[in-house]
C-alpha cells in the first residue's frame, strides 16, 4: 500500500506543480505559489512513506 501512495503522491505533486505554473500564468501568483507548497508537501510525506517502507518492508 505504501508503494501506491508514495507513487499517488508523486503524481499528485506534479498536477499541483502544472496547476501552478498555470495560476502564475493567468496572474495569480499567490495561488500558484501555494499550490508549490502543497506539491512539496506531499513530497515530504512520501519522505515518511520511504521510511516506514524501509522499517516494514515492502508489501
Amino acid at each position: 500500500m505504501l508503494n501506491h501512495w508514495i507513487k499517488r503522491n508523486e503524481n499528485h505533486a506534479l498536477n499541483y506543480r502544472n496547476w501552478a505554473e498555470k495560476a502564475k500564468t493567468n496572474g495569480q501568483e499567490e495561488a500558484g505559489a501555494l499550490l508549490v507548497e502543497a506539491a512539496v508537501m506531499s513530497l515530504a510525506v512520501n519522505e515518511k512513506f520511504q521510511k516506514a517502507l524501509a522499517l516494514i518492508g515492502d508489501e
